[in-house]
C-alpha cells in the first residue's frame, strides 16, 4: 500500500474530521444548545443594557431621534443646502431653545400654580369639615370662602338634617309598630285566658304578676296550641320599614369626609414634617434636576454622531441580515419603516400641537393650574380617545375655583371644558391627522381600539405607547407570512400552516 501523499501546502492545517455520531461531538457543537446560547446571549446583553441603563437609555433615544428626524435632515439639505453637521447642531439647538427652555418655564410655573391651588384646596376643606360640625356657627359662616364650597356646604347640613329627620321619622314608626304588636300580644294572652284552652296544668294568665314576661313567640305558641286563630291587625301598624337610605352623592361626600377627619391627626404630622423634610426635598430635587440635564446631555452627545453617521448606521444594521434573505427582510422593513415613522412622527407632531393647543384653551377659560393640566391633556392625546380625561378634571377644578368672576358660572364650568375637548378633537380628526398622519398604519378605529386596550392591559402605559405601531407591523408580518401559508394549507398545497421553514 503507498504511503499518503503530502500536502501541497504543508503550512495549511488539515481540515478537522467531522464528527460521526453524538458522542464524538462537543456540547457547544450540538445544535439546540447553541440555539439557547444565542438566546441567553441576546438576554444577556439586554440586561447588561438594563444594568447601565444611565448610558443606554440616552443611547437609545438618540437612535430614535436620529431615525425620526432623518426626513427634516435631508429636507434641510436639499432646500438650504446644509451639511449633515450643520443640520445636527440645529436641531440641537432648536430643540433647546424651542423645547427644554419653554418646558422648563412652564413647569416653574405650573409648580406655583399647583402649590397655590394645592394650598388654597387645603384650607376650603378645613373650612367645610368644620362649618359641616357647627352648622350654627356665625363666625365660620362669615369667613366661608364662597363660590362652590359654600353651595356644598349647604348642601350637606340640607341633606344631614333630612337623614336625621328621616330617622326620627323611622324611630315613631318602630315604637308605633312595637306598641300594636304588644296589643296584639295582650289580645291573644287575653283570648287565651278566657277560653282557657291552655296545656294541662298552667294556670290562667296571672294578669296581676308584674315579674313575668313572655316573648311574642311563646304567646303564638300558646294560642296557636288553644286552637284560636291568630288575630289580624293592621299592616301599618304591624309591618317594620325600612330604615331611610341616604343618596349615593351624598353617601359619597359623607365618606370622603369621614375620611379626612379620621386621617387629619396623621395629615397635621404629615405637614410638620414637610418642613422637617425640606432640606431633603430640595437635595433630591437638585439631584433629579441634574441626572435629567446629565441625561439630556448624553442624548445629545449621541444624536449628534448618530445624525452626522446616519449611512453608517444603517450600513451597520444591514450588514447583520443573512445575505440569502436579505432581500425580504429590507422589503418588509421598508413596508414597517413607512408604517411606524408614519405614525410616531405624525402623531409626536400631532401631540406637540394639541399641547399648546389645551394649554392655551384652558388658560384662556380660566382652569386653575392650566400650565400643569394643558400640557398633561395635551400628552395624553398620543393615546388614542384618552384626553377625554382631561374634561372632568377641568371642570372639577373650576367649580372649586374662589375666583368669583363671572367663569364661575355654573354653565361655563360645564360647557366651557367640554367645547375644548370637542375643538381639540375636531382639530384632531379632521385637520392635523389626515394632513400629518394620513393613513400610515392602514387599520380602521376600532382595530386601534382594540390594540390601544389589548396593550394597556398587557404592558401598561409602555404597551398604549406602542400597541398600534406594533399591531401594524404584526399586520403585515401575518399578511405576508401567515396568511399565505394558511391559504395553502387549506388547499391541501402544505401539511401545516406554521410559517417556519424546516431548512
Amino acid at each position: 500500500m503507498p504511503p499518503p501523499s503530502p500536502p501541497e501546502h504543508p503550512d495549511e492545517p488539515t481540515p478537522a474530521k467531522r464528527p460521526t455520531t453524538w458522542r464524538d461531538v462537543h456540547l457547544w457543537q450540538i445544535q439546540w444548545v447553541r440555539d439557547i446560547l444565542a438566546v441567553l446571549a441576546v438576554i444577556g446583553v439586554i440586561y447588561l443594557g438594563y444594568l447601565t441603563s444611565v448610558v443606554t437609555v440616552p443611547l437609545l433615544l438618540a437612535l430614535l431621534l436620529a431615525y425620526l428626524f432623518e426626513p427634516l435632515v435631508r429636507a434641510m439639505g436639499a432646500r438650504l443646502r446644509l451639511g449633515r453637521e450643520a443640520a445636527a447642531w440645529v436641531i440641537i439647538l432648536g430643540a433647546a431653545l424651542l423645547v427644554v427652555v419653554p418646558s422648563i418655564l412652564a413647569l416653574g410655573f405650573g409648580a406655583v400654580q399647583g402649590i397655590r391651588a394645592a394650598r388654597g384646596t387645603a384650607q376650603n376643606v378645613d373650612w367645610l369639615l368644620k362649618s359641616v360640625e357647627q352648622p350654627d356657627d356665625a363666625v365660620l359662616r362669615a369667613t366661608s370662602p364662597g363660590g362652590a364650597w359654600s353651595g356644598l356646604r349647604d348642601w350637606i347640613v340640607e341633606q344631614d338634617a333630612r337623614r336625621q329627620e328621616a330617622e326620627r321619622l323611622h324611630r315613631e314608626d318602630e315604637e308605633r309598630r312595637i306598641a300594636a304588636e304588644q296589643r296584639r300580644i295582650a289580645e291573644d294572652l287575653r283570648l287565651s285566658a278566657i277560653k282557657s284552652r291552655v296545656a294541662p296544668g298552667d294556670r290562667a294568665w296571672p294578669w296581676d304578676d308584674p315579674e313575668l314576661v313572655v316573648s311574642p313567640s311563646g304567646v303564638r305558641e300558646r294560642v296557636w296550641d288553644a286552637g284560636l286563630p291568630p288575630p289580624v291587625a293592621d299592616p301599618a301598624d304591624t309591618e317594620a320599614t325600612p330604615p331611610p337610605k341616604a343618596g349615593l352623592l351624598y353617601e359619597g361626600v359623607m365618606w370622603g369626609i369621614t375620611w379626612v377627619r379620621d386621617n387629619a391627626e396623621q395629615l397635621g404630622k404629615k405637614a410638620l414634617t414637610t418642613g422637617a423634610d425640606a432640606l431633603s426635598l430640595v437635595v433630591s430635587g437638585v439631584t433629579a434636576l441634574g441626572m435629567t440635564l446629565f441625561g439630556g446631555f448624553l442624548t445629545a452627545f449621541f444624536f449628534y454622531f448618530f445624525c452626522t453617521g446616519y449611512g453608517e448606521v444603517l450600513r451597520f444594521w444591514e450588514g447583520l441580515i443573512p445575505e440569502r434573505r436579505k432581500g425580504r427582510v429590507l422589503d418588509l422593513l421598508r413596508q414597517m419603516d413607512r408604517v411606524i415613522a408614519g405614525f410616531v412622527r405624525g402623531r409626536l407632531t400631532i401631540c406637540a400641537v394639541l399641547v399648546v393647543f389645551y394649554t392655551l384653551s384652558y388658560g384662556a377659560i380660566g382652569v386653575p393650574g392650566w400650565l400643569l393640566l394643558g400640557p398633561a391633556v395635551g400628552l395624553l392625546s398620543l393615546l388614542p380617545y384618552v384626553s377625554g380625561l382631561g374634561t372632568p378634571v377641568a371642570m372639577l377644578l373650576m367649580w372649586l375655583d374662589t375666583s368669583g368672576t363671572w367663569q364661575d358660572a355654573w354653565w361655563w364650568t360645564i360647557g366651557a371644558p367640554i367645547g375644548v375637548n370637542l375643538l381639540a378633537q375636531f382639530l384632531d380628526d379632521y385637520i392635523l391627522t389626515p394632513r400629518i398622519q394620513g393613513k400610515s398604519t392602514d387599520m380602521d378605529v376600532p382595530t386601534i381600539l382594540f390594540a390601544s386596550i389589548a396593550g394597556g392591559a398587557l404592558m401598561g402605559v409602555y404597551g398604549l405607547l406602542i400597541a398600534i405601531p406594533l399591531a401594524a407591523c404584526l399586520k403585515i408580518l401575518v399578511r405576508e407570512f401567515v396568511w399565505p401559508r394558511v391559504r395553502q394549507w387549506a388547499h391541501g398545497e402544505r401539511n401545516d400552516f406554521i410559517p417556519l421553514s424546516r431548512d
